[in-house]
Parts: structure tokens; C-alpha cells; sequence
């Protein structure tokens, strides 16, 4: 599993983020998203 820092850097590097319309990456993007909602999720389960 990735950190949560590194996803959350690629995610901010993203077109998203940049206010880049439309998102060349839109895909990517949310699959981030998705990523850090569960690496978030895991991280409530453990605290």
C-alpha cells in the first residue's frame, strides 16, 4: 500500500487540482480519490 503522502502528492500534481479543465487525467484522478478514501478508511479502523 502506498502512504498516504504519495497519494496525496499525486493528487495535487493532478489536472485536477491545477483547475485544468478538462481533466486529461479524469480517470486517474479518481482512482486517486478512491485510493485515499480507503487508505483513510484503513487508518480509522486502526486508530
Amino acid at each position: 500500500m502506498r502512504t498516504l503522502r504519495e497519494i496525496v502528492k499525486d493528487l495535487l500534481n493532478s489536472d485536477f487540482a491545477r483547475g485544468r479543465w478538462p481533466w486529461r487525467d479524469e480517470e486517474r484522478t479518481s482512482d486517486l480519490i478512491a485510493e485515499l478514501d480507503e487508505t483513510l478508511a484503513e487508518l480509522e479502523k486502526t486508530s
